[in-house]
């Protein structure tokens, strides 16, 4: 659900930005590149999101369980 919402936000900046470029950019060649630029980065925002959802939802599995509960709670062997 999380992943549907933020890579539509995602394509919606990014058609925005692209849309502001073949508006504005008349030369062809500088309107390529930037629109290759931004086609790159909502592939690379999309996938540091995917690698944080897995990442945070592994971390929050871990913490969850009863195994890391009963880690945390055992007495230190500090002195």
């Amino acid at each position: 659900m999380f992943s549907t919402f933020t890579h539509g936000a995602v394509d919606a900046i990014q058609a925005a930005k692209t849309q502001f470029v073949t508006t504005y950019i008349q030369h062809k060649g500088i309107s390529n590149a930037l629109t290759s630029f931004i086609d790159a980065q909502g592939a690379y925002t999309k996938s540091a999101i995917d690698a944080g959802m897995k990442a945070s939802s592994a971390i929050g599995t871990i913490i969850s369980s009863q195994a890391c509960f009963d880690e945390i709670m055992k007495p230190s062997k500090a002195k």
